[in-house]
């Protein structure tokens, strides 16, 4: 994901953003896709890090609160890059930096938050497979070995990149322990904001 700001909001970087929130405490707001949605905690935790008073305007969706971004309305949000960098690409969103633990090689020269002067921030949208708890192992197993090796073909992998996404196809128990480990992050941010 990344953190993209309104052009007219005077930062072309991370610290500049900071710098400028700081200086006016609760002027700033940022656009979510609602309360305790993925773009709202991905902005908490940069509020939370950054220790700057912004203001959380929640959205019924991701769109909206892109559109009322570029419109000037909101100063900054988190999305994907499949919804911003046309955005950006046409002047309407400035792209801050990538939201990743490390730089996407979809845009190399774009600087991760935490690089940008947050250390520890990462934000990371995720996708995977779920099925019920009766599903027979063999099944599960099947399923995971079709996926991990459908998401590293080359024309997928391809789709990926175009979508700034990186294939993983971890094991279930591996993405069992991703679960549970981010429910246990986040699980800390939606208390420290009191969400």
């Amino acid at each position: 994901n990344v953190l993209v700001a309104n052009p007219a909001v005077p930062a072309k970087t991370v610290q500049e953003f900071i710098t400028l929130a700081k200086a006016k405490p609760g002027a700033y707001n940022f656009g979510s896709g609602g309360n305790a949605t993925s773009s709202h905690l991905a902005c908490e935790l940069f509020r939370l890090l950054a220790n700057i008073n912004v203001i959380h305007v929640p959205y019924k969706g991701i769109p909206s609160a892109l559109g009322d971004t570029i419109a000037g309305r909101v100063h900054f949000t988190v999305g994907s890059p499949v919804s911003t960098l046309p955005h950006v690409k046409e002047g309407r969103l400035r792209l801050l930096a990538v939201t990743t633990p490390k730089r996407s090689p979809a845009l190399a020269d774009v600087p991760t938050v935490a690089e940008s002067g947050l250390p520890g921030y990462e934000f990371t949208g995720w996708m995977g497979w779920l099925a019920p708890m009766r599903v027979e192992r063999a099944i599960i197993d099947k399923l995971h070995r079709e996926v991990a090796r459908i998401v590293q073909l080359p024309d997928v992998k391809q789709r990926f990149q175009i979508d700034a996404a990186e294939p993983v196809g971890s094991s279930p128990a591996q993405f069992v322990a991703h679960i549970k480990s981010e429910i246990e992050r986040w699980s800390k941010v939606v208390a420290q904001a009191g969400i």
